[in-house]
């Protein structure tokens, strides 16, 4: 579809997200996830796998003009 993966997630050790394919890495527990994403644009899709539904709001400010949210 070609979209830029960019995973969302806290700990190093999720990083091996980038052997499956992400192309970039967000360590929530370290950086902004919301500053992040506008860095780069803004997301035009998140994908929510998640269960709270705290953490999935906090990422919303990372949606780019006409984003779409996927949970």
């Amino acid at each position: 579809m070609g979209f830029q993966t960019i995973a969302i997630a806290r700990g190093k050790d999720k990083e091996m997200v980038k052997k499956l394919g992400a192309i970039h890495y967000i360590d929530s527990q370290w950086q902004n996830a919301v500053e992040e994403l506008a860095k780069m644009g803004g997301a035009k899709v998140i994908l929510g796998t998640v269960p709270s539904n705290k953490t999935m709001g906090a990422v919303l400010g990372g949606l780019g003009v006409n984003g779409k949210l996927v949970d």
